[in-house]
């Protein structure tokens, strides 16, 4: 009775400690995405040494963590780079447009003026 008591309190105590260092590693996760890029270097070190700490099964989900929480981040900038690219392109394409749109008028205006002096000239 005695070694199932303390079985059952050694698997609560891990249970526990297995909780708490999940919740560290996410908490760490998350700094480490929202740092400056000398910040990641520091904070990356603080979590290799976190790691060193863990089971390996701890570690691997870790691991398995932070790549997945890094590489959604990145795909998130990159959509965003695209996005930003493809507005300063269509803003590009509108301003080329309104200045076409602009000078065609006074082109017509231009060649009109000249042309109809002409005319009056070949009437004389």
């Amino acid at each position: 009775m005695k070694t199932f008591q303390i079985a059952v309190t050694t698997l609560l105590l891990g249970t526990f400690n297995f909780a708490v260092a999940n919740d560290d590693v996410d908490a760490q996760i998350a700094q480490i995405n929202n740092a400056s890029a000398q910040e990641r270097v520091q904070l990356m070190n603080e979590f290799k040494l976190k790691l060193s700490t863990l089971s390996a099964q701890e570690r691997e989900e870790a691991i398995t963590k932070l790549q997945t929480k890094t590489q959604n981040q990145e795909q998130v900038r990159e959509r965003i780079r695209q996005n930003q690219t493809e507005q300063t392109e269509n803003m590009k394409r509108s301003q080329q447009m309104n200045q076409l749109q602009n000078a065609s008028p006074m082109m017509q205006q231009n060649n009109m003026g000249s042309g109809g002096s002409q005319m009056q000239m070949g009437k004389k």
